[in-house]
């Protein structure tokens, strides 16, 4: 009964080892970052890439901006920002990124919901042999558009920590750790003259996991 188990044990070993074999060799995500950068910077100036572009989302027509069912208010929406990403690297080691999007958000007839948005990161990406490490931190102050949850718009911040481990190459076969630890906090005390938002919902979030990443085909994952 024993010979079975260990013969079948055995397998499995082989085959983690084929499976997992290729990580051997240095990870390509850091160097497809470094690629991407220089190549989509619209100018490099001394040692920063900088990358600035237009947004324009939630452009058109909406019959209901603030979703009451007894008292529709149709308007014309557009949210206009500037991105710009600016990034940098020490040597061939280490990739610093940081990124700001303040953006408008606009109403055509509905004067007192325009508004002014900015969100930011703030990223930094290195490795050490097979290892892809990267942390990324996020601070956004929003004030959001009402949709189906909130019948009016509502003021937030929004801080994130992002941490990510890869062992392995993206062209092949990559496992990958990641840690996040977010905070929301509401700014409306009185909002609709009934709810405190800051009490009832703001909240800390942490979560942690582990991805396997196999390529099947050359254009799938």
């Amino acid at each position: 009964m024993t010979k079975p188990l260990k013969s079948s044990r055995w397998f499995l070993y082989l085959f983690i080892a084929w499976l997992i074999g290729p990580i051997s060799l240095c990870g390509a995500d850091f160097f497809k970052i470094r690629e991407g950068i220089i190549e989509s910077a619209w100018r490099k100036v001394a040692f920063f890439y900088v990358t600035p572009n237009l947004t324009l989302t939630n452009l058109g027509y909406t019959s209901n901006i603030f979703s009451y069912k007894n008292m529709a208010e149709p308007d014309w929406t557009a949210d206009i920002g500037l991105e710009c990403k600016i990034s940098t690297m020490l040597g061939n080691r280490f990739i610093l990124s940081f990124t700001g999007h303040p953006s408008y958000a606009f109403y055509l007839e509905n004067a007192d919901q325009r508004t002014f948005n900015n969100q930011m990161q703030a990223a930094v990406y290195t490795y050490f042999g097979p290892f892809n490490l990267g942390y990324r931190f996020q601070k956004d102050h929003l004030f959001r558009q009402p949709y189906s949850e909130f019948g009016a718009p509502i003021k937030m911040d929004f801080t994130g920590h992002h941490v990510t481990l890869d062992l392995g190459r993206h062209d092949h076969f990559f496992i990958n750790f990641f840690f996040t630890k977010n905070r929301s906090e509401f700014k409306d005390e009185d909002y609709l003259g009934s709810y405190n938002l800051k009490s009832q919902l703001d909240r800390r979030e942490q979560k942690a996991g582990i991805g396997l990443n196999k390529i099947i085909f050359s254009r799938t994952r």
